[in-house]
C-alpha cells in the first residue's frame, strides 16, 4: 500500500498522497520492525506466534521487505530521515546470501537494490498545471521508464502542502516567471532549466 501511494503520488503529484505513504510507514515500524533482521510478516497487533516470519521471496506479488526496500530508498530520494536507507540497507544485509544465490527469485528486492546502488536522480518541477511548458516536462519525466528516477511537482502560486511534506521540494521556485526544473541526485541540484531538451539532457 506504501508503494501503491507512492505510485499514485507521481501520477497525480496530490500530496496527500504522500502524505498517506507517510502515514503507512509510520504503521508498518510500529506493527512490524524488527531491529536486528528484515520486517516480520505479523504484527504486533495480531495473534501470537511461536516464531514471526521474515520473508524476501518474490512470487506472484513482491514480499513486504522488498516492498519496504522500494518504498524507504524512494521516500529517502524525496528528501526524508537516514532512517529509511538505513532500513532499506539492512534488509539486503539480511537477504545477501539468498540474493547471491537465487536471485531470479528476489527479483523486486533485486529491484530496489538496483535503485540504491545507481546514484537515483530527483526531479521537481515547478509550474502552472494547465499551461503548454509545464505540462511539456511533465510528459517528458513520463515519455520513457526512469526506474531509479523520483518525481515532484510543485504548483506555483498554491498554499503548498507539497512543500511542507516533501523536503525535496523545499525552496523550490518557478525562475523568470518560466516553468521549471530541477534534477537533482543525492539532493544536490544541478543548475535549473526549462525545456524538454535541457531536461531530456539532465536526465541522460
Amino acid at each position: 500500500m506504501t508503494v501503491a501511494c507512492l505510485d499514485l503520488y507521481e501520477i497525480t503529484y496530490d500530496p496527500e498522497w504522500f502524505r498517506k505513504a507517510l502515514e503507512l510507514s509510520n504503521e508498518i515500524n510500529r506493527l512490524f520492525r524488527n531491529e536486528n533482521g528484515p520486517f516480520y510478516d505479523t504484527g504486533t497487533d495480531g495473534e501470537v506466534l511461536l516464531t514471526r516470519n521474515a520473508e524476501g521471496y518474490d512470487g506472484v506479488e513482491p514480499s513486504g521487505n522488498s516492498s519496504l526496500a522500494n518504498a524507504f530508498l524512494r521516500m529517502y530520494s524525496y528528501g526524508l530521515g537516514h532512517e529509511y536507507i538505513k532500513d532499506a540497507q539492512r534488509i539486503f544485509g539480511c537477504f545477501n546470501h539468498m540474493l547471491n544465490q537465487a536471485g531470479v527469485s528476489f527479483c523486486s528486492m533485486l529491484s530496489g537494490l538496483h535503485f540504491s546502488l545507481s546514484s537515483p536522480k530527483e526531479v521537481v518541477i515547478v509550474g502552472r498545471r494547465g499551461e503548454e511548458e509545464t505540462e511539456d516536462l511533465l510528459a517528458e519525466v513520463r515519455r520513457e521508464f526512469h526506474p531509479n528516477t523520483v518525481t515532484a511537482f510543485v504548483e506555483e502560486g498554491e498554499d503548498n502542502l507539497t512543500e511542507k511534506t516533501i523536503p525535496l521540494t523545499s525552496g523550490r521556485e518557478m525562475v523568470n516567471g518560466r516553468a521549471t526544473v530541477y534534477v537533482c541526485q543525492n539532493q544536490s541540484c544541478q543548475l535549473p532549466v526549462h525545456t524538454v531538451e535541457e531536461l531530456r539532457e539532465q536526465l541522460a
